[in-house]
């Protein structure tokens, strides 16, 4: 074997021996991201406390996310705030009033350079927390009405001079028509929301930003394009807020909590009032999306009713057939003993 040939068979063996080198290099990168990838929970898919994934959830929601008094949709593109506009008692208004509001309207609407939306959402009022807070209030002050009483008792024991005892009396019969003012209310409240549905309607003005509006060149960061859409929509919403205060209309840009409470509501229009919002916003945007039954639970109830409401009427009306023949039976019977006597006779 020639130097040449020895020289090259080193090459050789030196390169198959770094491809052995490379080959151990690269099956221990694999195994090692092999074993990372199978750990406990590395695949875990994050769940709600109803069995649904967030993921499921976030494609199913008509929003991506709601932060910063803003809905944020179509992949942090387009932003939307809400004005929350007070009604007024336009038709109360005497004609001159009328006519500055019509004025002051068309003057908002021609001042306009961006689109907007209004939006009505009727709403059934839930008054558990305000008998909740009467209750207290009444507790508080029959504590109150009873020290007093105590009082008043001590008093007369011990032979107080009339004056006092009449002061002491006049104080005591102001608490106790208080008292009993606020248990008839809270009855009537009770009754009230027991026995009819008590519903509010509720006015807001849209309106919404893209990227898109900044232009064919747009240069900046997802965090830049998020704060100049922020400052461009919070101007905008200001700006509605201030052109509706001519018509005499008190308005407001909802918060985060707020917005998360009109599209929650929204979302779940049948069970909205079964459901406290301030602890729903303590939980996950999951909740939002889980609270209300399947339409097709609440189809198969509606049949299911439908179906024994049949078949009540239709025992009823075979109930009513059976008496009416038993009468006729009898009033036949009674007809042929009269017949029968008639013929002895």
């Amino acid at each position: 074997m020639t130097a040449f040939e020895q020289g090259m068979l080193i090459i050789l063996c030196a390169v198959i021996f770094v491809i052995i080198i490379i080959l151990v290099f690269v099956l221990m990168l694999s195994k090692k991201k092999e074993e990372e990838e199978n750990k406990v929970g590395t695949h875990a898919v994050k769940m709600t406390n109803t069995g649904m994934a967030y993921e499921d959830i976030k494609k199913f929601l008509p929003f991506d996310e709601i932060k910063d008094n803003m809905i944020v949709q179509e992949m942090g593109e387009r932003f939307t705030m809400l004005v929350e506009c007070q009604g007024i008692n336009y038709y109360l208004m005497s004609e001159a009033e009328k006519i500055s509001v019509e004025e002051g309207f068309i003057q908002f609407l021609n001042a306009l350079r961006f689109p907007i939306q209004i939006y009505v959402q009727t709403r059934t009022v839930n008054l558990d927390e305000s008998i909740d807070g009467y209750n207290k209030r009444l507790q508080t002050m029959t504590d109150e009405f009873n020290k007093l009483l105590d009082k008043f008792q001590v008093l007369d024991r011990q032979g107080a001079p009339e004056e006092q005892l009449l002061e002491v009396g006049y104080a005591l019969q102001k608490k106790e028509k208080v008292v009993d003012y606020t248990k008839d209310l809270i009855d009537n409240i009770s009754y009230l929301t027991q026995n009819t549905n008590v519903l509010q309607k509720k006015y807001y003005i849209a309106v919404s930003y893209h990227i898109s509006e900044m232009g064919l060149i747009n240069n900046f960061d997802k965090e830049d394009n998020y704060n100049m859409a922020y400052n461009e929509l919070l101007n905008r919403a200001q700006s509605i807020c201030n052109a509706i205060a001519s018509c005499g209309i008190e308005a407001q840009i909802l918060n985060t909590t707020e917005l998360t409470e009109v599209m929650y509501i929204a979302i779940n229009r049948d069970d909205s009032d079964l459901f406290n919002i301030k602890k729903i916003v303590d939980s996950d945007i999951g909740t939002l999306a889980t609270t209300a039954r399947d339409p097709m639970l609440k189809r198969q109830d509606l049949l299911r009713e439908e179906k024994k409401a049949r078949e009540v009427a239709a025992e009823r009306d075979r109930q009513l057939e059976i008496e009416r023949q038993r009468k006729e039976e009898r009033e036949r019977r009674t007809q042929q003993s009269i017949e029968d006597g008639s013929m002895m006779l």
